[in-house]
């Protein structure tokens, strides 16, 4: 989904948010940050649950400003499509000179669910790899993948009387690696990516 796919009014969300995050920029002249991203998702379209709606650096100070603006700016634009939008990331570089370039990327409902099924086939043989590795005495659970950005990809295996963090096997890497691709294909930044397989099989994503 793109922004001249919107209506009218949707675009002129989509600027009023820009400018809700310029005023937060601008009333940080000295931050240290050459880019912010300011991501939000909204799974279940206009009626559900807002998550993020913030503005993150990639490392301290964060920024001071008003985070019931820049939440509302990305509310309204939920609110003007109609529940057919997943995601805005709004990510702002500065240059040279000193200014901002924003730049808007949106996920559509339906682009986020072909996502789901680009990357369902790697989930099961995630899932058929990890219950290999849980057949262990005392398994209470196990998970593979990212919580963040700077952590690397990482096992962690919870038995009944202690927690075990340990290298992926090749065939986890190679997985996780294909399913991050489908996400940089999209033109997403896939920052945490978590399978967990204990009672039933989840799995967790985070992208910018």
């Amino acid at each position: 989904m793109k922004p001249e796919d919107l209506t009218k009014d949707a675009r002129e969300k989509i600027v009023a948010l820009h400018e809700a995050i310029r005023r937060a920029l601008d009333a940080n002249p000295n931050t240290p940050h050459a880019e912010i991203v300011s991501p939000s998702s909204m799974p279940s379209g206009s009626t559900g649950v807002l998550n993020g709606a913030n503005i993150v650096t990639y490392q301290k100070p964060p920024l001071a400003y008003d985070e019931r603006e820049v939440r509302l700016a990305h509310q309204a634009i939920y609110e003007a499509t109609a529940g057919t939008l997943y995601g805005i990331i709004v990510r702002a570089r500065r240059g040279d000179a000193g200014s901002w370039e924003l730049k808007t990327k949106l996920v559509s409902l339906a682009e986020h669910e072909a996502l789901q099924s680009a990357r369902r086939g790697i989930d099961e043989r995630v899932e058929a790899e990890l219950r290999s590795l849980a057949d262990v005495p005392g398994f209470r659970w196990i998970s593979f993948g990212r919580w963040s950005r700077s952590k690397p990809a990482q096992v962690t295996l919870a038995h009944s009387d202690r927690v075990d963090h340990v290298e992926p096997t090749a065939v986890l890497s190679d997985l996780g690696a294909m399913a991050e691709a489908i996400y940089h294909d999209a033109g997403l930044v896939p920052v945490a990516l978590n399978w967990t397989l204990s009672d039933a099989f989840d799995v967790m994503e985070y992208f910018e």
